[in-house]
């Protein structure tokens, strides 16, 4: 249960064997391997959560939506399905949130939405209706419980809600009202991380923590799984999966200082000591991505000597093989959620 929970709801690896295509393309050299797309659009965020990853990038911000349009119809030629709309900031604070989804929609994309709920009102009912799903990343705030919300009727009959919960060593009994609220928002699961910034030898013992609490929740609640994800570095000198889910934020791009810088992923990895994405890791500006995808900008950074903290590891090691040798997955795609958001 927990493991189909983990395919369906996180980046376990799985869903890019349901695109053979994509996969067939990555293996042959050619460059029609995106699956999907994360994009922060936003920089600006209502909330100030200690765990946050990000905390230190510009509040300002911001993706022009020309540019953002411009770096999504590129990708469609690559082969794109489906668009994550993320932060950065809080993503409901983008001024075109709206003209956005709906030329997503009208693009023939799904689209993914993570978000703190507590602005659901600067979007639309008719926007809320073209997602194909939400997840809300639960924060411990003042009236936390009455701000957090969703528009359910708004939202479509097979879109399907979830939370998302850093554990921070809090009070036990703050999971009641987490279970609570994830009734008020319709939610499907409850995803338990601990706080990503922890050194290694902390992260694991809260990793240890995290299974014990998780374990007891289930017995009430069976929406709840731990994700563990792993931070180590990969054993490959590429990172293969930013061909396929390119990430792009709302960084200035070093070059040009405009916002729409393009990185393999959205990973704690790629931040300094100050929370803030590093210049290496950045793979192009927004409207150059088909030169990255097509071989004439190469990744600046190799990921055994840089992404020591990486949290998708697995999945870069899996696409490795493939690459090298044709080494397959067998995966049984009937029982696999949201193919399109890898």
């Amino acid at each position: 249960m927990i493991t189909e929970m983990l395919n369906n709801y996180t980046s376990t690896g799985q869903k890019f064997w349901c695109w053979n295509k994509q996969m067939e393309a990555y293996r042959q050299g050619e460059p029609s391997t995106v699956i999907s797309t994360h994009v922060s659009p936003e920089g600006y965020c209502n909330l100030n959560c200690s765990y946050c990853s990000v905390s230190k990038r510009t509040k300002h911000g911001r993706i022009s939506f020309a540019l953002i349009k411009d770096y999504i119809t590129k990708l469609m030629g690559y082969g794109l399905k489906a668009v994550i709309l993320t932060g950065g900031g809080e993503p409901l604070f983008y001024p075109e949130i709206e003209e956005l989804i709906m030329w997503l929609k009208y693009k023939h994309l799904k689209i993914g939405l993570i978000t703190n709920g507590t602005v659901s009102k600067h979007l639309m009912d008719l926007a809320w209706s073209k997602l194909s799903w939400v997840r809300v990343s639960l924060s411990i705030f003042e009236d936390w419980e009455q701000r957090i919300s969703l528009p359910l009727n708004a939202l479509a009959k097979d879109c399907i809600v979830g939370c998302s919960f850093v554990y921070m060593q809090q009070d036990p009994l703050v999971f009641n009202a987490i279970s609570q609220v994830a009734d008020n928002l319709g939610a499907e699961y409850i995803r338990l991380l601990p706080n990503c910034l922890l050194p290694q030898s902390e992260l694991k013992r809260v990793h240890e923590e995290l299974e014990g609490i998780t374990a007891l929740l289930r017995l009430r609640d069976q929406r709840y799984f731990h994700q563990r994800k792993q931070h180590r570095a990969p054993d490959v000198s590429v990172c293969h999966q930013a061909y396929f889910r390119p990430y792009l934020s709302e960084e200035p791009y070093w070059e040009n200082g405009l916002s729409g810088s393009v990185y393999p992923c959205d990973s704690v990895v790629l931040n300094d000591a100050a929370k803030k994405f590093k210049k290496k890791f950045q793979l192009c500006y927004a409207s150059d991505v088909g030169k990255f995808l097509s071989g004439e900008i190469k990744q600046g950074f190799d990921p055994r000597k840089n992404c020591k903290g990486c949290v998708f590891t697995d999945t870069v090691e899996m696409l490795g093989r493939w690459k090298a040798d044709g080494q397959i997955v067998e995966v049984d795609e009937k029982n696999i959620l949201h193919k399109e958001f890898v």
